[in-house]
């Protein structure tokens, strides 16, 4: 039997995220694919909370960080 995972609810540390084994979707290649191929523009993302709005920056942040 595959253990569960926990929700994110409150984490906002990109790495909590992976160490503690908590549910996650990495939506970076999607917003990396606008960006590079997508029409200039403005882009609305909405997130329903501020936790998952910070969660989702500092993942970004540390996969752009990554790639230099």
């Amino acid at each position: 039997m595959t253990s569960k995972k926990k929700y994110p609810i409150g984490i906002q540390e990109f790495e909590s995220l992976r160490k503690d084994g908590y549910y996650y979707v990495d939506k970076t290649p999607i917003i990396y694919s606008m960006i590079t191929e997508g029409k200039r523009g403005i882009y609305v993302l909405g997130f329903p909370n501020n936790e998952v709005r910070k969660g989702f920056a500092d993942c970004l942040s540390k996969r752009i960080a990554k790639e230099k």
